[in-house]
């Protein structure tokens, strides 16, 4: 539920702000690449709830508004997918939904650097080979990221992003295992592109 409250509050945002924003405009971004994660916690009782992570991949997508030139503010949702380096095929995932603010600043001629701030859900999902011990919990979670973007035409820029995302311990109830607290923080380092209209 938590999840679709945000997704409705995003949106009913951007429609909100479109009536005082004058000439501004629409945007889109799809971004893809790599997840770099530091030891996770993954804690039913062990001694040792710390594991190392094997890096992995990310994908996400961006609706977002420019209240004028130099700020934005957007909803997105990303996707990301490791694995534990002591237990590989067995992974983590993560889903996020979230409502950002966007400052954007022009350096020189098509070449600009962005940086924003977001709070939302983080579905995070342990996935065993074991399909029956699989897991997951919508969780509050935040986002810092920032990036430059180069305009390759009047409505086209590509961009080049670090985004770190943050989660709250999720409590899950994982067969063969009992009671599960599993951690998210990771770095996702992404390119894409993103469209005004």
């Amino acid at each position: 539920m938590m999840h679709k409250f945000l997704i409705s509050a995003g949106l009913l945002g951007l429609l909100t702000t479109s009536a005082f924003a004058g000439d501004t405009s629409f945007y889109i971004k799809a971004l893809g690449g790599g997840v770099l994660e530091s030891p996770q916690l993954w804690n039913n009782g062990i001694p040792q709830p710390l594991y190392p992570m094997n890096g992995g991949w990310d994908a996400g997508a961006t609706l977002g508004y420019y209240l004028s030139d130099n700020f934005s503010v957007e909803t997105d949702v990303f996707h990301t997918n490791t694995t534990y380096n002591c237990c590989a095929p067995n992974g983590l995932q993560s889903t996020s939904v979230m409502g950002n603010v966007v400052g954007h600043l022009n350096v020189s001629g098509p070449v600009g650097v962005y940086g924003g701030l977001g709070v939302g859900a983080v579905d995070v999902a342990y996935v065993n080979l074991n399909p029956a011990s699989n897991g997951n919990a919508w969780v509050f979670g935040g986002q810092a990221f920032g990036g430059v973007e180069v305009s390759v035409s009047k409505n086209i820029s590509l961009l080049a992003e670090y985004r770190y995302q943050l989660a709250s311990n999720a409590q899950l109830n994982l067969a063969g295992f009992g009671s599960t607290t599993v951690g998210y923080n990771a770095s996702l380092v992404s390119a894409g592109l993103e469209f005004k209209f």
